[in-house]
């Protein structure tokens, strides 16, 4: 698997193959392995450009994404993974006094 960004996002790249997981299981689980700094630094990294990571894949196809465009959009959906347990729960990678989410079943 290729673990580039577009170039205009290279300085993201050290966020991966990590972060760039291709389903929401896996990103769910790369957040409850992370430490609060890891998922501080993916959070304080991405906050600023997702505007632009947003802006640059509206202009493709989802069915059509290249693997370089794939692995941006997986970035800003881990993104998304931390940004609750790094706004509301002080950078806690699981939900203080939460459901044990290794119990959920979630079938398609």
């Amino acid at each position: 698997m290729d673990h580039s960004l577009p170039s205009e996002f290279a300085d993201l790249a050290h966020f991966g193959p990590d972060w760039f997981a291709d389903s929401e299981k896996e990103r769910h689980s790369r957040r409850l392995r992370g430490t609060p700094d890891e998922l501080k630094g993916l959070y304080e990294a991405v906050l600023p450009r997702l505007d632009q990571m947003v802006g640059y894949l509206d202009q493709f196809p989802l069915d059509d994404l290249t693997q370089e465009q794939k692995n941006l959009l997986n970035l800003a959906l881990s993104f998304m993974e931390v940004s609750m347990a790094v706004e509301s729960f002080d950078g806690a990678a699981k939900v203080p006094f939460g459901f044990d989410t290794s119990r959920w079943e979630v079938h398609f």
